[in-house]
C-alpha cells in the first residue's frame, strides 16, 4: 500500500516522543486522535461502553508499536482507524445481539442554548443511528468514516483495507438501504438524511 511521506504525518513526532517515554507526547497524541476514534467506535458499536473500551485498546496498541514503527508503513492516523474499525468488527461478530439507539449521549446536550432545536436534531440523530445499526458491519463503517468523519474514499479504503471502488460500492448499497428504510418507516427524516448523505 502506498503511503504519504512520514514528513507529512502530523502524529509522527508524538509517536517518537512516546517511544522515548515522553509524557507530553502521549498526552498530545491522545488529544489529537482519541475524540475521532471514539466517534467512529460509537457510531459503529452504538453504545458508549464499547466505544470507550475500543478507543482505549486502540491507544494501547499505538503505544505498543511506538518503538518499532517503521518509515513507510502507513500514516499513523490511518493505521489507528484500521485498528479501531477491526476491533469494532471483532466485537460485533462476538455479540449475538447489540444495543441499538443512541440515548447515552443525551447528557452532552442538556445545556444546549436552543433546547427545542437540539431536541429535533437529537431525535434525527437517534433515528439515523438506529438505521445505521441495521446495516452490515462494513457498510456501516464506510458510512461512518466518510459521511460522519469526512474521510475521502481513499482514506476510508485504507482504514478498512479495501479499494476505493469497494468503498464506493459499500456506500452505494448502504445509502440505498437507508433511503428505503427512511422512506418506509420514517419519511419525515428522509429529507434531512438525503441532504446529509447527498443521496
Amino acid at each position: 500500500m502506498n503511503s504519504e511521506p512520514l514528513l507529512f504525518d502530523p502524529l509522527l513526532g508524538h509517536l517518537r516522543g512516546i517511544a522515548n517515554g515522553e509524557k507530553p507526547a502521549a498526552e498530545a497524541l491522545v488529544r489529537a486522535i482519541s475524540p475521532k476514534l471514539f466517534r467512529i467506535a460509537y457510531r459503529i458499536m452504538q453504545n458508549t461502553h464499547d466505544a470507550e473500551e475500543i478507543t482505549q485498546e486502540t491507544l494501547i496498541r499505538i503505544w505498543a508499536i511506538a518503538k518499532t514503527w517503521k518509515a513507510g508503513q502507513a500514516r499513523i492516523e490511518t493505521w489507528a482507524y484500521r485498528v479501531a474499525t477491526n476491533l469494532c468488527f471483532d466485537r460485533l461478530r462476538a455479540k449475538s445481539r447489540f444495543e441499538q439507539g443512541s440515548d447515552e449521549l443525551d447528557d452532552f446536550m442538556d445545556n444546549a442554548p436552543n433546547a427545542e432545536a437540539e431536541l429535533v436534531h437529537r431525535e434525527m440523530a437517534n433515528e439515523i443511528d438506529r438505521a445505521l445499526a441495521t446495516l452490515p458491519h462494513r457498510q456501516r463503517a464506510a458510512i461512518v468514516l466518510t459521511y460522519f468523519e469526512g474521510m475521502s474514499a481513499k482514506l476510508a479504503g485504507e482504514a478498512l483495507e479495501v479499494s476505493v471502488e469497494a468503498i464506493e460500492s459499500l456506500l452505494a448499497r448502504a445509502k440505498k438501504t437507508l433511503k428505503q428504510k427512511f422512506l418506509d418507516e420514517e419519511p419525515e427524516i428522509l429529507t434531512d438524511f438525503v441532504a446529509f448523505a447527498a443521496i
